[in-house]
């Protein structure tokens, strides 16, 4: 086996040579990087015949040849030689088609190496999608779900697209079943998307390295209502005693209503007959020999 791959990286390297002698192109990419990047096992499980390799090899020949130059274009403006992967791999398979006939397991490899660079470079001559997102704007908290995204874009196009959201504090993005992300509680947000390859779009970003939308979307909080606390009466009992109760402690939706005395207001009093009119609510006074504290309305 060790002698079997020693003659397979021979050839390897007498095949990049005879592609700069004969293109002169030279290889943007190192060997060990070009077998390593490609899984050989995508063909476990299945025998292919030559005839099957054969047949490969002329679909993939045939549609190189006819889009040779636009994978070349691609290329130059991507910076990525999929014309020159796609082209290593078919001289790669002629080789072994008109020179070996090697075991079964060479067979697979080959199939999977070239059925590799083939897809992977129609793959990049497909339709690049249109989607370009919407952000929502004027959001308010109402306790309900916000969408935070109206629109995939005018005349979007392309694979399914996939949504992801977070609020600008976090680390780590929610990816969205279906449909627009959607938020409930106050605050500002980011999405990012990414959309599926079909047979005629490409696909554009990932679950992992998605495309992040420019700007951010805002659950403004809302403002609270408040029913403001009354006095009421109490009597001294020498212990603690509740300033207020359910019927005058007053409330607030869209906010907790907290309570405080105020510093400073703390009144000894040396006469129990009390007027009114000496008195305000929000005044707190301790008795010293009386039977009670009265809290004006």
């Amino acid at each position: 086996m060790t002698r079997g791959l020693s003659h397979e990286i021979k050839r390897v390297v007498a095949g990049v040579c005879a592609l700069t002698l004969v293109s002169g192109t030279v290889p943007v990419q190192p060997l060990a990087d070009i077998f390593n990047s490609v899984s050989l096992t995508a063909s476990a499980g299945i025998d292919y015949s030559r005839n099957d390799l054969t047949a490969l090899y002329n679909e993939a020949s045939g549609w190189y040849n006819a889009n040779q130059n636009q994978l070349y274009i691609y290329d130059y403006d991507n910076g990525t030689n999929y014309d020159y992967y796609l082209s290593y791999a078919l001289q790669d398979v002629k080789e072994y088609l008109t020179t070996s006939t090697q075991e079964q397991v060479i067979i697979n490899d080959k199939y999977a190496f070239l059925k590799s660079r083939y897809d992977e470079a129609k793959s990049v001559l497909k339709t690049q999608p249109t989607y370009a997102p919407v952000l929502a704007t004027d959001l308010g908290y109402d306790g309900d779900p916000k969408a935070l995204v109206t629109s995939n874009g005018e005349n979007a196009a392309g694979g399914t697209i996939h949504y992801l959201y977070k609020k600008s504090t976090d680390t780590s993005w929610t990816a969205v079943e279906s449909g627009y992300p959607q938020a409930t509680d106050a605050g500002t947000y980011q999405v990012a998307w990414y959309s599926d390859e079909n047979e005629t779009y490409a696909a554009k970003g990932s679950a992992t390295e998605p495309i992040v939308v420019e700007g951010t979307v805002t659950i403004e909080k809302a403002d609270p209502t408040v029913t403001a606390p009354t006095g009421g009466s109490v009597s001294y009992t020498g212990s603690a005693v509740a300033l207020l109760t359910n019927a005058n402690k007053g409330s607030a939706t869209n906010g907790t209503l907290k309570y405080a005395l105020p510093e400073g207001r703390l009144y000894s009093l040396a006469d129990k007959n009390l007027d009114i009119d000496d008195v305000a609510v929000g005044d707190v006074y301790q008795p010293t020999d009386l039977s009670g504290i009265f809290f004006p309305e």
